[in-house]
């Protein structure tokens, strides 16, 4: 007979079986429906966009996760920041413990075409605390790709005529957050029409393509198209496609926008021309900012009947004008700030125009030196010059120019011994010979309305002037050649208002000179050019500054300076 010890004893073994049973099933047997995976971010981007995507584990269950790993896949139409190569990117945690919420966030670029659904996937693998089976889950987030943030516009300012060239433009702004590369614009055009010319010249004359190059955030562009419609052609469709380009850039593979337009020739019976700055239909021009402007307008008879009572409207905003003043060879019969308006009450010839018959109108002014630049939407001035004629309130023709205004470049540059950056300079003020003496050299890079690229200082030190080093910033690269004694700072891409709008770009550096006996009694030149070069990233225009010698008369420091002593 069993005592009552051993039936407990019994009892407790079958109880301690049982709920080993039971754990080890629940182990066993997990279930991942209690681990929630999800993707969080947009579900609708544009083309060039930048977005954190999050990657959310939470952990439900009553169990420790262990060595919780997520694989995280960029698909076709997507980037990873920094290294377009990356199709997968990891993240993981040692533990997640029960109720626990872990945050994986990933950089994803979108460079799919506008239309397209991309499809990122999360891979989630785990295992539990008691055992070493692993365990996975997956998860999709779904992201439409609606539009490439570049604004393309096609200009059209004046009505064609049949076998007369003319000029429209086609204009981007770039609103995309992060730089752009390999993206084309290319060109259709309507039978009758034939392409002369445009600039910037296109990439490709069989389709009229054009590369845009690298896009930045904010950037603008355009380029101006000279063609003509054959007698006799009846106009038609315009169409601009904006792509990304094939790896030879010569045709686009991927469409992202289009524009339309639809242009009819017009026979004109007064041909109207423009001669500004001397350039006779320039479609587009450059002028620098206070240069002395000048605009012809010629009008002429293109018919065999007499044209009475003319009306002639030229449209020249002042606003980029020095004092607003504007000076014509003919009195308007009325004008504001913007308009001329010109007839037979103060100009007979408007009267009667014979069949052949030219007259020409004269004006002059002068353009701003500092075209105004409030705000950032003051960027890249240009202003169109449309004019156009009529009679008895019929249209007779129009005509009209657009012009642009390069921006400014500039340099400020200081030599100072006390006072200056980097720390105090050494040796002996006024310099001696045969004794060092340090200064430090402060640069300071200004635009004004428009952004430049491209850019470089350059410099020529002085005889028995060397480089020492770099002070501020510290990261900066600054080259220095010995052959030619050329110090060169590549400054490359200055945005518009630089200094004006924000911090000027700055840097500093250290020279040193030991004087020779031939520069005694001589302000001494420590520098004896500087060269600041960039292109306007809106006209394509060199823009250069020059600075001529600084020595050691230290102008600009507090420190007298002075001539070379034995």
């Amino acid at each position: 007979m069993l005592t009552r010890s051993r039936i407990i004893l019994f009892l407790g073994i079958i109880a301690l079986v049982i709920g080993g049973y039971f754990a080890v099933s629940r182990l066993l047997f997990f279930s991942t429906d209690k681990v929630d995976l999800s993707i969080k971010g947009p579900t609708v981007v544009n083309v060039g966009e930048k977005h954190e995507l999050y990657v959310v584990v939470i952990n439900n269950s009553d169990t420790a996760l262990q060595d919780v790993r997520v694989a995280f896949s960029y698909p076709s139409g997507t980037e990873a920041e920094n290294n377009p190569e990356i199709r997968i990117k990891e993240g993981g945690s040692a533990k997640l413990n029960p109720g626990e919420k872990k945050t994986f966030p990933f950089t994803m670029i979108f460079t799919g075409s506008p239309g397209e659904e991309v499809r990122p996937t999360a891979k989630l693998s785990f295992r539990t605390q008691a055992v070493s089976l692993k365990f996975n889950k997956e998860a999709e987030q779904r992201i439409r790709i609606t539009d490439l943030p570049l604004d393309v516009k096609l200009n059209f300012a004046e009505t064609p005529s049949p076998g007369r060239e003319f000029t429209f433009v086609v204009s981007w702004e770039s609103k995309v957050e992060i730089p752009l590369t390999d993206i084309g614009l290319m060109l259709d055009t309507p039978d009758g029409y034939e392409f002369i010319s445009s600039f910037p010249a296109p990439t490709s004359e069989v389709v009229y393509l054009w590369d845009l190059g690298r896009i930045t955030p904010g950037a603008t562009g355009q380029i101006s198209i000279k063609g003509i419609f054959t007698p006799g052609a009846t106009g038609g469709e315009f169409k601009v496609t904006v792509g990304k380009l094939d790896e030879d850039g010569a045709r686009i593979i991927r469409v992202f926008k289009e524009i339309r337009e639809t242009i009819r020739p017009a026979i004109s019976s007064l041909l109207i021309s423009q001669r500004v700055q001397g350039t006779f239909n320039p479609g587009i021009i450059n002028v620098d900012p206070g240069e002395d402007f000048s605009l012809d307008i010629i009008i002429t008879n293109t018919t065999n009947t007499v044209l009475k009572d003319v009306v002639l409207t030229a449209e020249i905003p002042a606003k980029y004008f020095e004092q607003k003043v504007i000076r014509a060879s003919e009195d308007p019969v009325s004008r504001d700030e913007n308009v001329w308006v010109f007839d037979g009450t103060t100009v007979l010839d408007l009267r009667t125009i014979n069949p052949g018959a030219q007259k020409e109108f004269r004006f002059n002014a002068q353009i701003f030196e500092e075209p105004p630049f409030n705000n950032l939407n003051d960027r890249n001035p240009q202003f169109d010059i449309k004019v156009s004629a009529a009679s008895g309130g019929l249209k007779l023709g129009d005509s009209s120019s657009l012009v642009r205004i390069n921006g400014k470049l500039y340099l400020n540059q200081e030599i100072k011994y006390s006072n200056a950056p980097g720390g105090q300079n050494s040796g002996p003020i006024p310099p001696r010979v045969g004794q060092t003496t340090t200064y430090t050299v402060i640069w300071q890079a200004f635009t004004g309305t428009n952004g430049m690229k491209d850019v470089v200082t350059r410099a020529v030190l002085g005889p028995g002037v060397e480089f020492v080093a770099v002070l501020f910033p510290q990261d900066a690269t600054l080259f220095w050649d010995e052959g030619s004694r050329e110090v060169r700072w590549n400054i490359d891409d200055l945005p518009a208002g630089i200094g004006v709008k924000s911090e000027p770009r700055e840097i500093s550096f250290r020279i040193s000179y030991t004087p020779r006996t031939q520069d005694i009694g001589k302000y001494a030149p420590l520098i004896s050019t500087t060269k600041l070069t960039g292109r306007d990233v809106f006209t394509d225009v060199l823009r250069e500054f020059e600075l001529g010698e600084d020595t050691t008369a230290l102008l600009r420091d507090n420190v007298n300076g002075g001539k070379v002593e034995p």
